[in-house]
């Protein structure tokens, strides 16, 4: 965000990417609880920061790098995804 000494003005482009970042990480606490939902919101909210970080800020040198926080989010749906699979199975067993 600093570059050359000077702290650019923030617009609305940087409040949008550190809205959805928060969103984000609330998703993530939501995850711990409900698995499909947290990652749900998280990976959505992830992939929206990073559009409009690449698209509309152009702040980083090396944008797109919070994408890495999408792998997290997407374990959680897997995990939800495994668990909805198994209490099927288990339940048609019965």
């Amino acid at each position: 965000m600093i570059e050359q000494g000077e702290m650019p003005n923030p617009d609305f482009g940087h409040g949008l990417v550190t809205f959805l970042f928060i969103i984000a990480q609330i998703g993530f606490l939501i995850a711990w609880r409900w698995e499909g939902y947290g990652g749900i919101l998280s990976a959505i909210s992830i992939v929206l920061m990073a559009t409009v970080n690449i698209i509309w800020v152009q702040a980083a040198k090396d944008s797109g790098s919070e994408i890495i926080f999408i792998i997290p989010a997407l374990l959680f749906i897997y995990c939800w995804w495994r668990t909805r699979k198994q209490l099927k199975q288990d339940g048609m067993d019965r």
